[in-house]
């Protein structure tokens, strides 16, 4: 999925993965390690909407050992802090040569950014249930 139109209301943290089969319960993350994220998935992910959670931005990215993670990580550690870091979600990059099969926003504006959370104004007068 590259589009999301929705308000995300979470009681811990939104998770970037997938189902490895239709049958399967347990979802894989694309971003466990640090490592992992060279392989992520090289499209953008465009929310318009809101995310409420405990994720982070740019939380797993600072230097030194000041990481951060949500309040239910007891250690840590970058590989962790990548897990929730919205900046680790996507590989997205604007140089890839099919840029236009992998762009989720429909105009180059957003070229820079492999995750896009637009602010969605109607939440105020139509909310979610």
């Amino acid at each position: 999925m590259k589009n999301i139109k929705s308000s995300l209301v979470a009681e811990g943290t939104v998770y970037s993965g997938y189902l490895p089969s239709p049958m399967s319960q347990l979802a894989t993350l694309y971003n466990p390690t640090v490592m992992s994220t060279m392989t992520l998935p090289g499209n953008q992910l465009y929310v318009y909407g809101t995310i409420i959670s405990h994720n982070t931005i740019g939380g797993s990215a600072q230097n030194g050992n000041a990481y951060s993670c949500p309040y239910t990580e007891v250690v840590c550690t970058r590989d962790n802090a990548v897990r929730y870091d919205l900046n680790f979600f996507r590989g997205y990059d604007k140089q890839d040569p099919n840029i236009a099969s992998k762009r989720a926003y429909p105009t180059t504006a957003y070229d820079d950014f492999s995750f896009i959370i637009e602010y969605n104004p109607l939440v105020q007068t139509n909310p979610p249930p």
